[in-house]
């Protein structure tokens, strides 16, 4: 060590210094605690089975950031390769590309529309439609007969909707500087583009006369008919998922009553619409006599005992931990009636127009949008109500949707968990806990072994 830099070091120092020198490192063996199950490591079948698994590790876990770091929907530009026939959330997804800016279709000359009212189509003796839509069991039964039937009496009642495009894997584009055109549809899965055409009666090249009007609706019903082919296979490309595999509307899109599944998503999807309505109760102060209008009559003790229930799904799902506290606070500031409007699924939404800011109530699940501010006190209900062929709008087993889901939602009150889930009734279920547990303490490792040999004899079989 260089003299000039230990001169005034103290002397202490330096004599810890000397000893720290002369003091031999004594080399011991590091201890290295032997790793769990090290003597199976060279069974074959275990050697079999961690071949595999490093072989696809990497590209495993590449998949995986993969879909971190890309958006599975947004706009339609940002839609990566998707393919879930059975996905709800990726279906509405779809259905939410779908608006009156770049989705347009004309009526059909089976169905008449009066000023701002939506199409209705009359009653065919092919198809039993009722007056408030189709049902479930009827939509699906038109599209397997417009798959089997390519007359155009056969496909004239299965409409060119939304739902349908959703259901077979498009979405609708948004108008933007690289996209004019209204009705451009995008698969999904392979990315194929499809624009529909159709011949409007108010459009400048077109008289008036009653038989021009005849004949530009027959014209466009023939073009619905030859869409509806394209849409469910023929615009997609030759090795598209979505040729081969249909999303089935029932189960999906319109769930199945009483079952366990189903009144998890319908108590979520209800609690989500509750609470953008409840943040947005200083906007929603204003339009009482508007939102009133889109709430079904129920029966008054229904009303009180849905509104007593909600409260604690609500508070137990987002306010845990001040659920005490807040309880008060939306007693005094949270009406009724803002249930009731989630319970059909409807929520506050702002859209900028130029300079203004408009306010709309939207649905999720058929992407209606009423413009509030555009609207008069004295329009009737029956304009501004959701699109016919909803989720909202259609029966659930054999009563209406709102009576169904307010009956639902006083029956489970009991069930309701502390972070605000569906706790499902332990009498109809398993302890699926318990089970695992007694299974866990019974493995043996020879048996395990045992099914290892058998796993790997099926991949050479």
């Amino acid at each position: 060590m260089d003299p000039e830099f230990t001169a005034n070091t103290p002397p202490i120092l330096n004599k810890c210094l000397l000893l720290l020198e002369q003091t031999p490192v004594p080399c011991t063996a590091q201890y290295a605690p032997a790793a769990r199950g090290e003597k199976y490591r060279s069974h074959p079948d275990i050697q079999f089975f961690s071949s595999i698994k490093k072989k696809h590790h990497f590209e495993y876990h590449r998949q995986k950031q993969k879909q971190l770091l890309e958006p599975v929907y947004g706009h339609v530009n940002e839609v990566t390769g998707c393919f879930d026939p059975y996905s709800r959330k990726h279906l509405l997804q779809r259905i939410g590309t779908y608006n009156a800016l770049n989705w347009s279709i004309p009526p059909s000359a089976s169905c008449h529309l009066e000023d701002g009212d939506e199409i209705t189509c009359t009653k065919s003796t092919e198809h039993d439609w009722t007056s408030d839509g189709p049902t479930p069991s009827n939509l699906d039964r038109s599209i397997e007969d417009a798959r089997s039937n390519p007359s155009p009496r056969s496909l004239l009642p299965t409409e060119l909707t939304e739902l349908f495009c959703a259901a077979n894997g498009w979405a609708c584009k948004v108008i933007s500087r690289d996209n004019n055109f209204t009705n451009h549809l995008k698969c999904t899965a392979c990315s194929a583009q499809f624009i529909l055409r159709f011949n409007f009666v108010n459009e400048a090249n077109y008289s008036d006369s009653l038989f021009d009007m005849d004949d530009i609706a027959e014209l466009n019903d023939n073009l619905k008919v030859s869409y509806l082919s394209e849409i469910r296979q023929g615009a997609h490309s030759a090795s598209c998922p979505w040729k081969i595999f249909l999303c089935s509307l029932q189960g999906t899109y319109y769930l199945t009553p009483f079952v366990a599944s189903t009144i998890s998503t319908l108590i979520s999807e209800y609690l989500e619409c509750l609470k953008n309505l409840v943040e947005s109760l200083s906007m929603l102060e204003h339009m009482e006599d508007f939102c009133t209008k889109l709430i079904p009559p129920t029966a008054p003790s229904t009303d009180t005992e849905f509104v007593r229930v909600s409260k604690i799904w609500f508070l137990n799902r987002f306010y845990t931990d001040t659920k005490d506290n807040f309880a008060a606070v939306l007693d005094f500031m949270c009406p009724p009636w803002i249930y009731k409007v989630a319970a059909q699924g409807w929520k506050l939404s702002l859209q900028k127009h130029q300079e203004n800011i408009l306010n709309l109530i939207k649905c999720d699940f058929c992407n209606q949008r009423l413009f509030v501010d555009c609207i008069l006190a004295d329009e009737g209900l029956e304009n501004y109500w959701h699109k016919k062929w909803c989720t909202r709008a259609t029966p659930m087993g054999d009563m209406p949707f709102h009576e169904h889901f307010c009956r639902l939602v006083v029956l489970l009150e009991k069930l309701i968990g502390a972070h605000g889930e569906y706790l499902v009734d332990q009498e109809l279920s398993f302890d699926i806990e318990a089970v695992d547990r007694k299974r866990w303490e019974s493995f043996d490792v020879d048996e395990g072994l045992e099914r290892f040999k058998k796993l790997r004899k099926m991949y050479f079989n």
